[in-house]
């Protein structure tokens, strides 16, 4: 265990601090940061590789489980002092833990292996915090994978991180081009079926047999043409009430549910 870094100005607790802001860093370096004990614990459990665990003992308590179960595993200990912590955080009021957790690398092919897999595709999200939440909604649902495609939110952005709630280290996320997601899904023989407000399918009726994606659009872009060529079928949600539309990660939520109870009827 390390003596515990007591300046913000330290060159490792910048880097941290650094790594959190920064999407180009974070792609150099190969890593990112998870936050909270919920979050790390996640981590631990994990397939995921944790090479640090940043613990300010000010914050979450001397002698902290976590830490001594990181220790157990030989992963390094970083103890850090309050502000030194504050400074790596990117909440308000921080736990004082979190983890330097290596970015996971997925074989796209072997991603979309399985045959009797529910996918989701995130097209053109751009906001993390509806970008995390989808990623949360398709592992409940037990997704195989989530394709992104971009442009969208850096998966690896700490509000997508964050909105994720652990879920980013449940399952496959998979950033990708358009033209290569289509690609990789038609190859894979995967049906492609669109969230789409006007929709040609009520989503608690349309055919959800495996292997199938769920593709969900950006409310400012929605789908490209292309794409919109791909897709097998559309669906919607019902509405009630005087709202138009859910926003993408209601929508997306709604549908994999639907789906799911579909696939068991």
């Amino acid at each position: 265990m390390t003596e515990m870094l007591t300046s913000p100005q330290n060159e490792h607790v910048k880097h941290l601090a650094k790594l959190r802001k920064d999407g180009r860093l974070r792609r150099s370096s190969g890593h990112f940061l998870v936050e909270g004990p919920r979050f790390v614990e996640t981590a631990l459990e994990s397939n995921a590789t944790v090479e640090e665990l940043i613990w300010s003992p000010n914050l979450a308590g001397e002698d902290h489980p976590l830490a001594a179960r990181a220790g157990a595993g030989g992963i390094e200990i970083v103890r850090v002092s309050k502000d030194c912590y504050r400074k790596i955080a990117d909440v308000k009021n921080p736990q004082g833990i979190a983890a330097l957790v290596k970015t996971p690398e997925y074989d796209t092919d072997q991603v979309l292996s399985d045959a009797e897999g529910l996918y989701l595709v995130a097209c053109g999200i751009q906001d993390p915090g509806n970008l995390g939440t989808m990623i949360r909604a398709a592992d409940a649902v037990g997704c195989a994978a989530v394709l992104v495609v971009r442009p969208a939110a850096d998966i690896f952005n700490s509000k997508v991180v964050r909105s994720t709630a652990g879920s980013l280290l449940n399952l496959p996320v998979v950033a990708l081009d358009e033209a290569d997601a289509l690609a990789s899904l038609a190859a894979a023989g995967i049906r492609l079926i669109l969230a789409d407000a006007a929709g040609n399918a009520d989503a608690r009726t349309a055919d959800w047999s495996v292997p199938v994606a769920l593709a969900v659009g950006s409310e400012a872009r929605g789908f490209s043409e292309t794409l919109r060529g791909a897709a097998a079928a559309s669906v919607r949600v019902p509405m009630w009430g005087r709202s138009e539309s859910l926003n993408a990660a209601a929508a997306a939520a709604v549908c994999l549910y639907a789906a799911r109870w579909g696939q068991a009827e």
